[in-house]
């Protein structure tokens, strides 16, 4: 009894301690939390045993994103920004691909129960809205991006995310040079990619907000509200064809939001790709 009382003191320290360092992370500025990112995660000694718990773990993943909890942070607030943006074209690109996959499975099984699609809807709308909240800030609000990894995984279909898995990290600091973000044979770190990814996410913000013309948002809670209105009117079941041709063009519109993020593409038209979700 006693050692199940402890066990539940330790939890509770621990999710208490998890809370502080997010509040922590959440009020600092970007350049604040770039010289606290080695003090968190390796230097306080204070902090050891706390980086052994699962929770801490979770925490240091989602705000700080490696493929292990390695101890070789980047020492500078800049060398932090430009891993941080490596990670959101990740987590931007992964996002799309899940989805994508999700409305496909969706097309060939199209149950087309009203309720099932009702849920769809309502999802996609919040999915594309912390998008759209994450575009706004270019990915420099952490609360952003650990919203938009809960929303993907809520939403997705979970043999998707079972199957293919969805935890986009980066990998060590020590192979970051080795990637297309630097210019190795001057030695210098190129801006070009960390510039396409801005430029991507001004594109997005722009259609998402363009009305009702564009906006997945809007175009996602026609469709919820069509549902709606259905099972209302007694139609608990809408036509085959229509959930496919519906479901084909959500999944248009996440291929064309990975087309946009990809520096390799050459001015892809997401406005066209968004306009492939029909209106009811």
């Amino acid at each position: 009894m006693n050692c199940a009382r402890d066990d539940e003191t330790r939890r509770q320290c621990v999710a208490s301690a998890i809370r502080e360092l997010e509040k922590s992370v959440h009020c600092a500025e970007s350049g604040f939390v770039a010289v606290k990112r080695s003090w968190l995660l390796s230097s306080d000694v204070d902090l050891d045993e706390l980086r052994k718990e699962d929770a801490f773990i979770i925490f240091e993943r989602e705000t700080f994103p490696h493929f292990t909890a390695d101890r070789q942070r980047p020492a500078s607030h800049e060398e932090f920004q430009a891993e941080t943006k490596m990670y959101d074209r990740q987590l931007l690109t992964s996002t799309a691909q899940m989805m994508e996959r999700t409305w496909l499975l969706r097309g060939m099984e199209s149950p087309g129960d009203v309720h099932d699609l009702a849920y769809w809807f309502w999802d996609e709308a919040g999915l594309w809205q912390a998008i759209e909240s994450f575009a706004e800030t270019l990915g420099r609000n952490w609360p952003d991006r650990a919203k938009l990894l809960r929303r993907v995984r809520q939403v997705a279909d979970p043999r998707i995310i079972d199957r293919e898995g969805f935890s986009p990290r980066l990998r060590e600091w020590d192979n970051v040079i080795e990637d297309t973000w630097f210019d190795v044979a001057r030695g210098q770190e190129s801006s070009d990619s960390a510039d396409k990814l801005d430029d991507a996410l001004h594109i997005l913000l722009s259609e998402m907000r363009k009305g009702n013309s564009s906006s997945p948002v809007a175009r996602s809670r026609e469709w919820f509200a069509e549902a709606r209105k259905a099972a209302t009117r007694g139609r608990y079941k809408l036509e085959p064809d229509v959930i496919k041709e519906v479901c084909a063009g959500y999944a248009a519109a996440w291929q064309g939001l990975y087309d946009l993020l990809d520096p390799k593409e050459q001015a892809p038209d997401f406005h066209e790709a968004l306009a492939c979700i029909r209106r009811p």
